[in-house]
This record gives structure tokens, C-alpha cells and sequence, in this order.
């Protein structure tokens, strides 16, 4: 089956479960959205959003019927979160309202993409490229603790693993570009990342030798480190949001 009429079963499914609820809009996001190459381990990323700040306790029941309904589909792991208003203007970080907004796919109810751009319009770029950087230093710290289990856990890497830091890693360097709008080339081929793609190629022995992994990770905090620089040429940084 393909993700098209995957999208169109969940569709129903949905249509049926919700019953006409028009408080509840449903879409997809993420990597399946984008009808990407499904890899190892992947998540099907799934957003509830819920118009109003008091959520009925039946939406989790729903919701949970809803994600393991998604899971017999997509035959995958379901990343599956609520959202109300609220959550809108304070905690969904500005870094991700583009990726819901570009590659959403509506699966019940209001399209929310409306709401999505009022609320990116809100922010102003000093305060995107902050937000960046704060799940920049986010996403390294994860990369960190990921690293360390694959090479010093005496079990062996799977796939998942690796496949995990290095979406990590290439979140790492879309973002740096996204804020400074340039990376050298050279660190791209350092990373063994396409410059057109930014993708890395995942295979059992990616992060197995101590070597590249080092280099990565050195790499990575010297970008960092640029990066704090460049964002102090405009004033203090303050991560107190997101």
C-alpha cells in the first residue's frame, strides 16, 4: 500500500472515531509526510491539535485508539502529541511551525496551517535564530548521550541507533545553515554530508570507528561555538524561551 492511500485510510478511520468533533483537527507531519524513503526506525509523526485550553479527558482515549490504529497502517512506531492554543503561543518552538506548516498533510478536521503561520509570523528573526540554537544545543547534548552508547555499551549498534545520531547530526547542520545561511563546504564533506540533500548515508558501521566519530562531534562544537559568536554580534543571548 501505498502512502497515499495510507493517508486516505487513516482518513477514514478518523472521520469515524471523531464523529463530526470540531474541536479536533488531525494532520501529519514529518518525514512520512514528505513521502520520504521510510528508514530504519523512523517515526510516523502525528499532531492532535485540540481548540481549546481545557482538554476533555475522552481526547486521550480517542487519541490512543487513533495512534495504535496509525501504527496497524503505517506498520511503524507513531509519534503521536496533543496540542491546545495555549501550547501554540508558548512552547511549540518556532523551529519546528515551519516543517507542520510546509509538510502537513490534514488528516481530520480544519486545516491548522492558518494558525500555524499566524503564530510564525509573530516571532522575529532574532528571536527564530535563537530558538534555533537553543534546540541546536538541544539536539547535540542527544547526540552526546547517543554517542556514548554506541561506543562504550559492549552491545552491539543497530541500525536505529546510528540512523539516530546521525538525524541528530543533519539537524545540527540545517539549522546552523538556516541562521547563518552559509556552511563551508569543506565541513559538509568533513561530515561526509551531500550539500543538496544534507542527508547521511546509515550503515552498521557509520559510527563504529572512534576516529570519524570524534571528528564529528569536535566538528560539531566548533560550530557551536561560531555560532554563539555570530548570535552575540546582535545583542545577549537569551535561551529563556522554548
Amino acid at each position: 500500500m501505498d502512502n497515499s492511500s495510507k493517508f486516505k485510510k487513516l482518513a477514514s478511520y478518523a472521520s469515524k472515531l471523531f464523529n463530526g468533533d470540531s474541536l479536533v483537527s488531525v494532520s501529519l507531519v514529518g518525514s512520512v509526510a514528505r513521502s520520504e524513503p521510510s528508514k530504519c526506525g523512523s517515526d510516523v509523526d502525528l499532531l492532535i491539535f485540540i481548540d481549546n485550553d481545557i482538554v476533555n479527558p475522552r481526547y486521550f482515549e480517542l487519541a490512543d485508539k487513533f495512534r495504535r490504529r496509525a501504527k496497524n497502517i503505517f506498520h511503524a512506531p507513531i509519534s503521536l502529541q496533543i496540542i491546545t492554543p495555549i501550547d501554540l503561543q508558548t512552547i511549540i518552538a518556532p523551529t519546528l511551525l515551519p516543517g507542520y506548516i510546509n509538510d502537513g498533510v490534514r488528516i481530520y478536521g480544519t486545516d491548522i496551517k492558518n494558525k500555524l503561520q499566524k503564530q510564525l509570523a509573530k516571532y522575529t528573526p532574532r528571536e527564530k535564530s535563537l530558538a534555533s540554537f537553543k534546540r541546536i544545543l538541544f539536539e547535540r547534548y542527544h547526540f552526546r548521550k547517543t554517542l556514548t552508547k554506541l561506543k562504550f555499551s559492549r552491545r552491539t549498534a543497530t541500525v536505529k541507533d546510528e540512523a539516530l545520531a546521525s538525524k541528530r547530526v543533519v539537524f545540527i547542520i540545517k539549522e546552523l545553515t538556516n541562521i547563518t545561511g552559509l556552511v563551508p563546504d569543506k565541513v559538509l564533506e568533513r561530515l561526509g554530508l551531500n550539500d543538496d540533500t544534507l542527508e547521511l548515508p546509515v550503515s552498521p558501521h557509520y559510527f563504529k570507528s572512534k576516529k570519524y566519530a570524534s571528528t564529528v562531534s569536535q566538528l560539531l562544537d566548533r560550530l557551536v561555538l561560531a555560532l554563539k559568536d555570530y548570535l552575540r554580534q546582535d545583542g545577549p543571548i537569551n535561551l529563556d524561551v522554548w
